[in-house]
């Protein structure tokens, strides 16, 4: 009894690592980058394969690795699938990407590439070539050497296509739009910006032309007051997804005139204005998106206007812009 114990244990064992070893198997790795948080977990990918599959391939123990990887993108998640084999050599490699805030339609992509690639490791390399000369018996036996090379060569290409570096994350875009501004001249100003940034997953450097319409009001029962400024402003931003943080100083110009008084006179300086901006892009497609955003600025120089020797305007020390840019992804 103790005998036919120990042969029912060998049989069982033995017919569970027959029927391992017959389906692909690989050691799985899933790496989820900064801003991830929300996408699913390893347990829901391993289980999405297996699905797909019919069974659990991932053993500590397997020949090949499955690399699956997640990172955020300015639009949506990226990601990327690799088959790494025992000795470092990649055996094959996709990349994948996804649109919107939704990360689990990308694990079910990565999921497919998954069980796509593991069908194909299925496949006995060196025991093909044989069945494929063996099938046709037409062929005279010395044409039926020369096929095997280019048979056996052509899952290479397939499984092992040559690895690129990924392109670093970055874009250079346009953005133009109508802003009003409070505080940089005698009433409300409205005006038009110009914006050119380039643009990292985290970071962007930016560069701001705005110029002003001019605003005027009454310095007196008769007499006006206007000016109007146009800035330079650079800065560097922060990007937390849709919403971003910018801070720079940058120079401007204002112009100053003054009508309907006796000796009316006109007149520009030189100013310098320092500002923070906080805004959200929102995408309209691949390429276009729009930008709301508010700015909240300090005059760093003051600028005054005087009439025979008394102020009759001061630019405000702070002042505030909102403006609306539509913008576009250049390169």
């Amino acid at each position: 009894m103790r005998l036919g114990a120990t042969l029912a244990t060998i049989v069982i064992v033995f017919g569970v690592h027959v029927d391992a070893a017959a389906s692909p198997s690989a050691k799985l790795v899933y790496v989820r980058g900064a801003g991830t948080e929300t996408c699913p977990p390893e347990a829901d990918l391993r289980k999405a394969v297996a699905v797909r599959l019919g069974y659990d391939p991932f053993f500590p123990s397997a020949q090949k690795t499955v690399v699956a990887e997640i990172a955020r993108a300015p639009a949506g998640y990226r990601g990327k699938v690799r088959i790494v084999a025992d000795d470092g050599t990649v055996r094959g490699e996709r990349e994948l990407s996804t649109k919107g805030d939704d990360c689990g339609e990308l694990t079910s992509a990565i999921a497919l590439a998954v069980s796509i690639a593991l069908d194909d490791l299925d496949e006995p390399g060196p025991k093909e070539p044989p069945a494929a000369e063996s099938t046709p018996p037409p062929p005279p036996p010395p044409e039926e050497p020369p096929p095997p090379p280019p048979s056996a060569a052509s899952p290479a290409p397939r499984e092992t296509p040559s690895p690129k570096p990924a392109p670093p994350a970055m874009d250079f875009a346009l953005s133009l739009g109508p802003s009003i501004s409070f505080g940089t001249a005698p009433g409300p100003s409205p005006g038009l910006g110009l914006a050119a940034m380039l643009r990292w997953t985290r970071v962007a450097l930016r560069l701001d032309l705005r110029g002003e319409l001019p605003a005027d009001r009454a310095i007196d029962a008769t007499g006006r007051v206007a000016t109007n400024i146009a800035l330079a402003l650079p800065s560097f931003c922060f990007r937390f997804g849709l919403p971003f943080a910018c801070a720079g100083m940058g120079p401007g110009i204002v112009w100053s005139r003054t009508s309907e008084i006796t000796r009316p006179a006109s007149d520009q300086a030189f100013i310098l204005l320092a500002a923070g901006r906080f805004g959200l892009d929102v995408p309209l497609g691949t390429r276009l998106y729009i930008e709301p955003a508010f700015d909240i600025g300090a005059n760093l120089i003051p600028h005054e206007v005087k009439v025979d020797g008394v102020t009759v305007y001061e630019m405000s020390p702070v002042w505030g812009t909102l403006g609306l840019h539509l913008g576009g992804k250049i390169l």
